[in-house]
């Protein structure tokens, strides 16, 4: 194990035995501390105190470990030097020049203590944040972009003109995250390395949209897909034939991945618009199917094989082609957004959310090494159309007509959360069709064809409570964009104003609006922009309306994974309440681990993912923390927030006792919205937690 990660178990066992008085949640002193080990590497960590100063017990415990590992470091070094010192090979050279002699470590409180520990989280995340702009600014600004624009509320995307965008903000309040589009037909020569017949750099159309973003002031979305069109298969005889063919030409890999790089180095030069880059839909699981999802079988795919010169060494693998997008990324254009597109073919099979937890981290396509989102889809395109021919499906539509590949919202939740709590990898739902059934101007024909995924969403919210359950399961934006020749936002057909007779089970609603789509998603979007549903954010008060009723107003909030720790607890009626539930906690925990299955959570000391491993009789836990790896600590040391935490992680829909378990402790951690969400699950067991607290 790391020096650094052995120091920090110290916050959870060393530093309390040194002041077991004091329990770590009740510490009189809170301290932000950098620790330093003898190899050089740093962390900033929040460690409670049972006195203000560098004179508190729980300092000096950490700097004795440390002075401990610095002796176990030096012996280990001056061994490897006398090895080395002993090959006449390197004689009159300089074993420090080879590798650097562990220093001094240190642990130093940065400022001054706080009582108040809101005050010393403020300093902490401001102290991470700088640490973090300083060390890796490509990845500062990745997760700023992330937490400031997807992530204050569920939001909205579209593929439109920045014309549109702009109209739509400005007059309606539609305040759209993001433009999206396709850079498609990436290789259409063989040895291209140029891209001169690549349409989005010989046209222009790359630097003409990140030009449009930029004066749209919107995030610039670029779906990268180029493996199925390219030669020498383009495309046939099926994309999941072509896939597999194309990745092992040599001529075909050298232009991917050089166009791939002039294609960041452009979004480098426009620097100022947060730019995305979504890899391949499909061909994550057509290449996966190809290699028998064996992502680690050689000769899938050319990478190293390719013969980029950046590329040198890495293997031609499934797992070697997603690392090659971030090495170039890294490379290039550290600020552009990578987001993974796991395909969902086989959702309850081998492509379930659970298999793609596991595919995605095997790969290291995770927010640990340097991914950001993932994708979820449906259909690609319009459903009510001629031009599908006998696949066309026309209104009323039903929510399994809508949510085609799930069948249900509920089924389609199920299958991103597992790959949202897996990965770290908040989910974006992409090219949903732009089509509606309420306005006549939408009649099925090319450019003003029918579907249900916009009202589905934006008609009846907040009370369908759709956008709730998809923050609950990981995803923080719907993007509507094109597929084929389906209704667009913009006047795209150039017809203006059209209401024509309603096609049969269409609502014929007349349009004011030269939108092919009748107007619906400018005016929708712009009303779900009026009462977005918050995910770090604060609700938005609404004017001139009376509050909803008592039964409508709790809102699901997402898994505490992603939230910040409540300041604010509701009091227990009798406070050795909290040992009785806390117990009957642990013992659902254990029923998990009898049947070999590991609960993840957040440790908010860590600030990271936590698999709990074991929990022996004694109370000591097992843990792998993300970042810090195996550790032991005990369960008495979890806090308020990290039961809860647990408890939601345990809970089931269908389980009355799990979600009266998640209620309780998300009340006791002060996340009472959250709470009562979870006793609307809690059946008959509701009661027992109102029990137990004032309410």
């Amino acid at each position: 194990m790391p020096i650094l990660f052995s120091v920090l178990c110290l916050l959870f066992a060393a530093v309390s035995s040194a002041a077991e008085d004091i329990p770590l949640a009740d510490s009189p002193y809170w301290a932000v501390v950098t620790i330093t080990d003898p190899t050089g590497a740093s962390t900033i960590e929040l460690m409670g105190l049972s006195q203000s100063g560098a004179g508190a017990a729980e300092i000096k415990a950490v700097q004795a470990q440390l002075e401990e590992a610095l002796k176990t470091a030096k012996a280990a070094w001056d061994e490897r030097r006398k090895v080395w010192e002993a090959d006449k090979a390197n004689s009159g050279k300089s074993f420090r020049k080879v590798e650097a002699e562990p220093g001094k470590p240190s642990v130093k409180i940065n400022g001054s203590a706080f009582k108040d520990r809101a005050k010393a989280e403020v300093l902490l995340a401001q102290a991470r944040d700088a640490e973090l702009r300083r060390t890796s600014p490509g990845l500062a600004r990745r997760r700023q972009v992330i937490n400031e624009q997807l992530l204050q509320y569920f939001t909205l995307g579209i593929q439109a003109s920045p014309e549109w965008i702009i109209e739509t903000r400005d007059k309606h309040g539609a305040r759209w995250a993001v433009n999206a589009g396709y850079l498609s037909h990436v290789v259409n020569t063989p040895n291209d390395i140029e891209g001169k017949d690549t349409a989005f750099f010989k046209y222009n159309q790359l630097r003409r949209k990140l030009e449009g973003c930029r004066t749209a002031k919107v995030i610039c979305w670029n779906t990268w897909y180029g493996l199925a069109e390219a030669p020498p298969a383009l495309y046939k005889p099926t994309p999941a034939a072509a896939t597999p063919v194309n990745a092992k030409v040599k001529s075909t890999m050298i232009a991917y991945w050089q166009i791939y790089k002039k294609a960041l180095l452009m979004a480098k030069e426009f620097e100022d618009v947060d730019c995305v880059m979504q890899i391949e839909p499909d061909e994550w699981g057509h290449l996966l199917l190809s290699c028998g999802f064996d992502f680690n079988k050689d000769g899938v795919v050319l990478v190293g094989g390719s013969g980029m010169p950046e590329l040198k060494g890495i293997p031609d693998t499934v797992k070697g082609w997603s690392r090659a997008f971030r090495l170039l990324r890294d490379l290039y254009a550290p600020h552009v957004i990578l987001a993974a597109n796991p395909s969902a073919w086989d959702w309850h099979g081998r492509m379930s959310g659970e298999a793609w937890g596991g595919y995605l981290n095997g790969m290291e396509v995770n927010l640990q090494n340097g991914w950001d989102l993932f994708i979820t889809q449906l259909h690609d395109w319009d459903r009510g159309q001629a031009r599908n021919g006998a696949k066309a499906k026309y209104p009323p539509y039903t929510e399994a007509d809508t949510v085609s590949r799930f069948e249900s919202v509920d089924n389609w939740c199920s299958w991103t959360k597992p790959i949202h709590e897996a990965t770290g990898m908040w989910g974006v739902a992409w090219q949903l069709p732009q089509g509606n059934w309420t306005y006549a101007t939408v009649d099925g024909s090319d450019g003003h064809a029918m579907d249900n995924v916009t009202e589905l969403l934006l008609e009846n919210h907040p009370k369908n409570r759709v956008a709730e359950r998809m923050v609950a399961s990981g995803v923080c934006m719907w993007i509507y964009s094109l597929g084929g020749d389906g209704a667009n936002v913009t006047d795209a057909k150039k017809d203006g104003i059209t209401n024509p007779k309603p096609y049969p089970g269409n609502k014929g609603k007349k349009s004011e609006y030269p939108d092919d789509d009748g107007g619906y998603l400018r005016l929708k979007g712009a009303e779900y922009f009026r009462n977005p549903v918050p995910i770090l954010g604060k609700p938005i008060a609404q004017k001139g309306k009376k509050a909803e009723k008592a039964e409508e107003k709790p809102k699901p909030k997402p898994d505490p994974v992603s939230q910040p720790e409540a300041r604010q607890a509701v009091q227990l009626t009798d406070p050795a309440a909290r040992a009785v539930w806390v117990e009957r906690l642990r013992g659902q925990v254990m029923v998990e681990l009898a049947a070999k299955r590991e609960p993840q959570f957040i440790m908010s000391a860590f600030k990271a993912r936590a698999i709990l491993r074991g929990l022996d009789a004694a109370g000591m836990m097992t843990l792998s923390i993300e970042g810090a790896g195996e550790m032991t600590s005990a369960w008495k040391r979890l806090s308020d927030r990290d039961l809860a935490n647990l408890a939601v992680a345990l809970a089931r829909p269908d389980e009355s006792e799990r979600q009266a378990l998640a209620a309780f402790f998300l009340f006791l951690a002060g996340d009472a919205d959250a709470a009562r969400g979870a006793m609307l699950k809690a059946g008959t067991s509701a009661a027992e937690v109102e029990g137990a607290f004032s309410l």
